[in-house]
């Protein structure tokens, strides 16, 4: 969210004292993250010490604040720990949302700085050990991926309503006569997801703990090289692919090759089986699918601010661009 939402501060650092017993001195919106649902703040106490505070404003998954103070708990360093409430809890309840802390990280994203090799390496690892840990308590509460053609048709019958679209909105109106134009291009991939999905669901690929959202500007380098995984926000059972079609050519990391990206961080995952090239198409055309839908809705929203809409028409076009989203899910598609 990039503008500040309509709470007052002193409710924010009420539920600070009251939920996690701490006595905040000072406290400012960070103008952060492509989620329109959530609020982020620089905390900190009147000892001095920092925090980020994460406000979710509406549809909190309490997974997203348990599953990375499991991992953490597990010893995977590169997971955060969120600060845990007097009660217990990894978070605090916050009207319809909930308010999760963590320490404050002096950091860049992955998208900011090019990581070493051996960061990359360590990226790699860490996933790995994600990807390993027993999460049998959760199974019942975690969601599983299920090749679903949900997101496929909402985005189909979104297509068949653009030509009855009428607006006066400068913004909305260049965001329908893109995806009118690349109309086609847009169902040639939904039909090629599907097609992806009808294979994966007859076979039976082993479902990891996966982030789901592992691209750059989920990952934060601080100032003495320490990396970090963050916003678990859909944790989910399912093939590791869901992770891997982050790397090699996603348009966030930068500074290598997509096939240095591979490399670096397989070196860090270390021996197992390859890639499912029909798994990683399938992820790959999903998320952009998915991708077109959630930006077309943002630059609708009237809830949401010009800044907020016009960044999300940015990224609609972006998609389009050679080399960008669609490219990569169609050529990785086409080898799939």
């Amino acid at each position: 969210m990039l503008d500040k939402p309509e709470i007052p501060d002193e409710r924010v650092i009420a539920c600070l004292r009251d939920a996690f017993d701490l006595r905040i001195g000072e406290m400012a919106f960070l103008p952060l993250g492509a989620d329109m649902n959530t609020a982020a703040y620089r905390a900190v106490a009147h000892d001095g010490c920092a925090y980020f505070a994460k406000l979710r404003l509406r549809a909190f998954d309490e997974l997203s604040a348990v599953v990375p103070r499991q991992l953490s708990d597990a010893g995977i360093a590169q997971v955060l720990a969120p600060r845990l409430t007097r009660s217990g809890q990894p978070f605090a309840s916050f009207g319809d949302g909930a308010l999760i802390v963590y320490p404050f990280v002096d950091a860049v994203t992955g998208h900011d700085v090019a990581l070493t090799v051996e960061q990359w390496r360590e990226l790699g690892r860490a996933t790995r050990a994600v990807h390993a840990t027993n999460v049998t308590d959760l199974a019942g509460r975690i969601a599983r991926e299920t090749f679903t053609a949900i997101t496929r048709n909402s985005v189909f019958d979104l297509l068949l309503r653009l030509d009855h679209v009428t607006t006066h909105d400068e913004m909305i109106a260049d965001a329908t006569a893109l995806l009118r134009a690349r109309r086609n291009e847009i169902r040639a991939l939904i039909d090629r997801a599907e097609a992806l999905a009808r294979t994966l669901r007859e076979r039976s690929l082993p479902f990891v703990l996966c982030h789901s959202d592992l691209h750059a500007y989920n990952l934060l380098i601080d100032r003495d090289g320490a990396l970090y995984i963050v916003d678990w926000d859909q944790p989910m059972l399912a093939p590791k692919e869901r992770d891997l079609m982050f790397l090699g050519g996603t348009q966030s990391f930068v500074g290598y090759t997509p096939e240095q990206e591979q490399r670096f961080f397989m070196q860090g995952y270390g021996d197992t089986p390859p890639a499912d090239r029909t798994a990683l198409a399938y992820f790959r055309c999903g998320r952009a699918i998915k991708d077109f839908a959630d930006a077309y809705h943002e630059i609708s929203s009237p809830q949401l601010s010009r800044r907020d809409r016009s960044r999300s028409l940015d990224y609609l076009s972006s998609m389009f661009r050679p080399g960008g989203a669609l490219d990569l899910a169609r050529s990785t598609s086409d080898r799939g």
